[in-house]
């Protein structure tokens, strides 16, 4: 589910698309994921800029993962992300999966789509019978780490 919003951000108007995920355990619970904003072109946006103010903004009192995208083909969205608490990230799977839905409702693609993301492209489909969402693309170990606990 999304639900649009504009807001202004540094003195300019941003329209951003809220996403939400159904809790597949309880259908009554329902988290929010974050929030996509498309743009006209996504070599231009200042992620270290813009991600953590959007993160930030007080309409996201726990702050918000923030994706921005924008549609370079018939069903194809590239998209960069920055991780609520984290920053910059190479890619996120939900939310490859929250862009695709969000551009779906706001008819910019269809049920299929890839994102390409800094990390690599996945295959999102959102099926209209059942409303599930699937996600294809490789997956890659990136890093290895120990750590010591205290008892």
């Amino acid at each position: 589910m999304t639900s649009g919003k504009e807001v202004k951000n540094n003195g300019r108007r941003t329209l951003l698309q809220r996403t939400f995920h159904e809790n597949p355990r309880n259908a009554e619970q329902a988290y929010y994921h974050g929030l996509v904003t498309f743009v006209d072109d996504i070599r231009i946006v200042n992620l270290s800029e813009m991600g953590p103010k959007l993160e930030k903004h007080p309409l996201f009192p726990d702050r918000t993962n923030v994706e921005f995208a924008q549609i370079t083909g018939e069903n194809t969205i590239r998209m960069r992300v920055w991780e609520r608490g984290s920053g910059i990230t190479q890619a996120c799977g939900t939310g490859a999966c929250a862009t695709a839905v969000a551009a779906h409702l706001t008819g910019r693609t269809g049920r299929t789509v890839n994102v390409v993301m800094d990390g690599g492209t996945l295959t999102i489909e959102w099926d209209e019978a059942t409303g599930h969402i699937s996600m294809t693309g490789p997956a890659v170990k990136v890093f290895d780490g120990t750590i010591e606990l205290r008892e």
